[in-house]
């Protein structure tokens, strides 16, 4: 599946509407306090939601620039039943792309300065995973544009039409390189596979 294009069928779904109400309007104290510190933009001008819903799941906070989810936890959470839970719910944000930071409540009541400067980490986390991988990305679609070059009947033609679309595909990358976190590799996948249906149907599928 990929996730760079899954629809908004994903978040905020109907059924969980009063859930999400019920929720916001009865948030507990530490909720409370860290949404004082991150609503309007104010934790360098990332836009949080609170009680935001993806697939089956409301998280306390979620940033769609960043693709990133805090949650908060208390004391229900420290037994073996909600720690499985909350693996399992971890791991399926996870799939869609979401990454999913942790806190325990004590932790945004007496160190609310660190637990801001955790969640700046992983924005700069994001930035240098980007770089990293944009260019992964740009040498596997290099390497790809080698075969299909060795594979062509007019070799001149297939490089000229193999560089348009390398940096065509290349531009795309870096318009979207922050946005796709951990669905990077999904993305990557992707996008050779849309180079390479380019490249068939530009020489009447000759290779």
């Amino acid at each position: 599946m990929n996730t760079m294009f899954l629809n908004n069928e994903l978040h905020n779904r109907p059924y969980l509407k009063k859930f999400r109400k019920e929720l916001r309007n009865n948030p507990t104290k530490a909720e409370n306090r860290l949404w004082r510190a991150l609503r309007k933009s104010q934790l360098e001008q990332r836009k949080f939601r609170r009680q935001h819903s993806i697939d089956n799941y409301i998280v306390d906070f979620y940033c769609p620039s960043e693709k990133l989810i805090i949650e908060l936890d208390g004391e229900i959470h420290n037994n073996s039943i909600n720690s499985e839970y909350d693996f399992k719910r971890t791991e399926d944000l996870n799939k869609f792309g979401y990454r999913v930071l942790r806190f325990k409540n004590n932790e945004v009541f007496e160190n609310l300065d660190l637990v801001l400067e955790a969640i700046k980490k992983e924005y700069k986390k994001v930035i240098r995973e980007g770089h990293k991988s944009m260019k992964a990305i740009e040498n596997s679609i290099a390497q790809h544009s080698q075969l299909v070059i060795a594979n062509s009947e007019d070799v001149f033609e297939a490089r000229e039409l193999a560089k348009l679309l390398h940096d065509d595909i290349c531009y795309r990358i870096k318009q979207y390189c922050y946005c796709i976190m951990n669905s990077t590799k999904n993305y990557k996948d992707w996008l050779l596979e849309e180079y390479t249906r380019k490249l068939r149907l530009s020489f009447n599928g000759k290779f």
